[in-house]
């Protein structure tokens, strides 16, 4: 008998112990003795198999917060529902990719979501959690914040929160602040109030704000003093362009 012919023997008496033992596994119910399953047996696909069948939720939570392989893990979360042991696994956890997997499928209550939003020390933590954050007040707490420990308004985590805001009075009082000019232009975005954004065309500070204020208004009347009376020539560039009266711009354009 070759070496390959001996390898084939052996590969198939491996997978002839296996399905016996899945059927063996077919018939055990109990908890404890699955769990002893996911201890000790030596195939993979059988520990999984077992971790599958468990029902008993503190036992899922042992092999989730165990030192197990990862796809155990994920199997045995799959089974817990129990908010409380949800909860606790989060507290309990330093473990970002264990955190992020809670976050992204599992129903977490709200005051957990925004604690982890505002406070935790991984940023793709915090983003997992914002993308579930509804409430617009923390949201922009969570941008302040941001703010004020990095002194940057382009972090994913500030660029997140804005694009979640739907609050028109929070996006307004994003967008006339006058050093944060990247999120004031995404607050722009989301706003329709023509004369909020006449106003800030005209007064903003900074000539990249007046600009996106400028691309969301069509009053040729505000368009026409912005493009004569802007110091900056990029600003009066941008108004000039959107001006349809063709004697003025003869008049006006250098």
């Amino acid at each position: 008998m070759g070496l390959f012919d001996k390898f084939k023997k052996s590969k198939t008496n491996e997978n002839r112990e296996n399905e016996n033992e899945k059927i063996k596994l077919n018939e055990i119910n109990d908890d404890k003795d699955l769990f002893e399953i996911v201890n000790n047996n030596s195939s993979s696909k059988i520990r999984l198999e077992a971790a599958g069948k468990i029902k008993d939720e503190e036992t899922l939570e042992k092999i989730v917060c165990g030192n197990y392989e990862w796809i155990l893990r994920k199997k045995a979360l799959e089974n817990i529902f129990d908010s409380s042991i949800i909860s606790s696994i989060l507290n309990n956890t330093n473990e970002d990719y264990l955190k992020k997997q809670i976050i992204t499928t599992k129903e977490i209550d709200n005051k957990t979501l925004e604690e982890i939003g505002l406070n935790d020390r991984d940023s793709s933590v915090r983003i997992a959690a914002i993308e579930k954050i509804n409430n617009n007040d923390i949201l922009y707490e969570i941008i302040k914040k941001e703010y004020k420990i990095k002194d940057i308004d382009t972090s994913e985590i500030s660029l997140k929160s804005i694009e979640k805001i739907t609050d028109t009075n929070i996006l307004k009082a994003i967008a006339k602040n006058e050093s944060c000019k990247h999120l004031s232009t995404r607050a722009l975005l989301k706003i329709t109030d023509n004369d909020f954004l006449k106003d800030i065309a005209k007064t903003h500070s900074n000539e990249s704000v007046r600009i996106a204020a400028i691309n969301k208004i069509s009053d040729e009347k505000t368009l026409k003093d912005i493009g004569k009376k802007d110091p900056n020539s990029r600003v009066r560039k941008a108004a000039l362009d959107k001006i349809h009266d063709k004697d003025f711009l003869v008049k006006n354009i250098p």
